[in-house]
């Protein structure tokens, strides 16, 4: 009735055609509401399992890592001392070795100077405490590095 008014004359045919298309536009627009809303529901459903899913794994890996952890305080710490402390004797040892090896190459030098009894049993007691201070800083050291080799392992 507006139109007629405004404009004297209305083609039903135009009429009916346009509230036609208004209504498809209308309907494809709730339907693609729809759609979007059921997109939105699908991403947050597939957004939440992947949470779980990582949430999962970040546990897994904090047990893993817990374990390695308590293994390697086993094995170089099992007397459980304070790490600072544990550090200090450790370098002390390796402190010790580097003694231990500058008092066998001084033996072997003077061994060619003084006399080879006596430089040859200081140099055996020497070598000997030598050789029992590397084998355990070779042990310590081939533990830490399985440890470390299964502790990166566990991350990845």
């Amino acid at each position: 009735t507006d139109l007629l008014e405004k404009y004297g004359q209305v083609d039903l045919n135009e009429y009916q055609r346009v509230q036609k298309e208004a209504a498809d536009a209308t309907t494809a627009k709730e339907a693609a509401l729809a759609e979007v809303a059921k997109a939105k529901e699908a991403a947050k459903a597939e957004a939440a399992a992947e949470l779980a899913a990582l949430r999962a794994q970040a546990e897994k890996a904090q047990q893993q890592f817990n374990i390695a952890n308590n293994q390697i305080k086993l094995v170089f710490n099992p007397s459980k001392t304070p790490i600072k402390q544990w550090k200090s004797e450790h370098e002390a040892r390796m402190q010790r070795l580097a003694d231990l090896e500058a008092q066998v190459t001084t033996l072997q030098q003077s061994n060619s100077k003084a006399g080879p009894a006596a430089a040859a049993e200081a140099g055996k007691a020497a070598a000997a405490e030598l050789a029992a201070a590397k084998e355990q800083v070779r042990a310590l050291t081939t533990q830490k590095e399985e440890l470390d080799a299964e502790l990166a392992k566990e991350k990845a």
